[in-house]
């Protein structure tokens, strides 16, 4: 059980090689790349491609069901 636990130092060194083969972003900076990402595609958009499009079979629906059309 001892010998488990005690790895000879080329055995770490590939283990921390594949490891970084891995997981190529261990600088514990993702979550901040991934924000920095996300707030550039936020500020490339535009307010004409947020909005919601129109949908006047949507707005017929609501208007009937509201009751201010009389069919």
């Amino acid at each position: 059980m001892e010998k488990a636990f005690e790895a000879a130092q080329s055995l770490l060194e590939k283990i921390k090689y594949n490891t970084s083969l891995i997981r190529a972003n261990f600088d514990d900076k993702s979550s901040a790349r991934v924000l920095d990402v996300a707030k550039k595609i936020i500020q490339s958009l535009s307010a004409e491609s947020i909005t919601k499009p129109h949908s006047s079979l949507r707005q017929f629906k609501m208007r009937k069901k509201l009751g201010y059309c009389k069919f």
